[in-house]
């Protein structure tokens, strides 16, 4: 089994991400080959480690702890569908910057993800 990790880093606070959560649900309901996750950026702070998000959704798509999208996306669905798309048909994607934080937090929800298995 992969752990393919779609997770959305967004705050309560922020209407964008509260109009948003319901794409990125339907889009989660649509790629049952990627376990989705929505984390609050201050409920679950610890889980970030050195990743400082600066806009929303910022969304990381990882695979077994590798980190094949991290970034900030328009909030529409049809942009994360399109990562989605392309990080399933196996093109690369640059990586991001700070690379090594936001494999940190791939391989932490991993972990958190096989825990739930």
């Amino acid at each position: 089994m992969t752990n393919r990790i779609v997770a959305c880093l967004c705050a309560a606070w922020c209407d964008t991400c509260n109009a948003y959560r319901a794409h990125f649900e339907r889009v989660a309901a649509a790629s049952p080959q990627f376990a989705f996750r929505w984390i609050d950026i201050e409920d679950e702070a610890d889980l970030l480690g050195d990743i400082d998000v600066e806009n929303f959704p910022t969304v990381l798509v990882a695979d077994d702890g590798e980190v094949l999208f991290a970034g900030t996306l328009r909030p529409d669905p049809a942009h994360l569908q399109r990562v989605i798309d392309v990080v399933a048909s196996g093109a690369a994607l640059a990586p991001p910057e700070n690379v090594d934080a936001w494999r940190a937090l791939a391989r932490r929800l991993a972990g958190i993800r096989a825990d739930r298995d």
